[in-house]
């Protein structure tokens, strides 16, 4: 199975998804990871656009695993991350997205000692 997290988006962010992606950008660099596309291509960056973000670790260093996706308006969704550096980013963003509304719920098969890292990152470079 693996260390996996779970959201439900809302069905309506409206302006709320232009914010969740200007914060997500402040996050970026203060995770303690190289963080590319989707797919964990190198010298790439995450994909940010009106309906959708994406975002993985860095593949050239065995630091990617599953796509971390968020759809605006989307349907539910996982993403496991394998305790990979790039979870911390993926839990901050689920905080994040929750605080604005832009996710409705999340779980995690993880335990607080594992979202803390996530937590402090939400807490100290997301607004």
């Amino acid at each position: 199975m693996g260390y996996t997290h779970y959201w439900t988006p809302a069905k309506k962010c409206g302006p709320k998804w232009k914010e969740f992606c200007d914060r997500f950008q402040k996050m970026v660099p203060h995770c303690g990871a190289t963080i590319c596309n989707g797919l964990g291509e190198p010298s790439t960056k995450p994909i940010i656009e009106s309906n959708y973000l994406a975002f993985n670790g860095d593949a050239d260093y065995d630091e990617d695993h599953e796509t971390a996706g968020f759809e605006r308006n989307g349907e539910w969704s996982f993403c496991k991350t394998a305790y990979k550096p790039y979870d911390t980013l993926v839990v901050a963003t689920l905080m994040l997205g929750y605080e604005l509304g832009v996710i409705k719920e999340w779980s995690s098969d993880g335990e607080a000692e594992d979202h803390k890292a996530g937590l402090e990152l939400y807490e100290k470079h997301s607004k």
